[in-house]
């Protein structure tokens, strides 16, 4: 997921579907590590790499809401992180 840092619009896109696509022969552990790097794009000026993040992570919803305790976890922190995240970039912005 380093590629997703790149600005290129076109590779981080192919990187979210990469990931999509791979969800389901992820391990939690995997999952967990992938979280901090999808909080990311919850910002992008990118809509396609917005919505492609929100795949991903209405998948995780779908397939993990009463799963791993772990993973339940993190997807709360993800969510708080993502709060935050974008709260902070409105007020940046005006």
């Amino acid at each position: 997921m380093k590629s997703a840092g790149c600005r290129d619009e076109g590779v981080q896109l192919s990187c979210l579907r990469l990931v999509h696509a791979l969800l389901r022969q992820l391990k939690t552990d995997d999952i967990v590590a992938l979280l901090p790097t999808l909080a990311t794009f919850v910002d992008s000026r990118s809509v396609a790499c917005r919505a492609a993040m929100y795949d991903v992570v209405m998948w995780l919803y779908d397939n993990y809401n009463t799963g791993s305790v772990k993973l339940s976890h993190y997807c709360v922190v993800f969510s708080t992180v993502c709060s935050i995240q974008s709260s902070g970039s409105r007020w940046q912005r005006r």
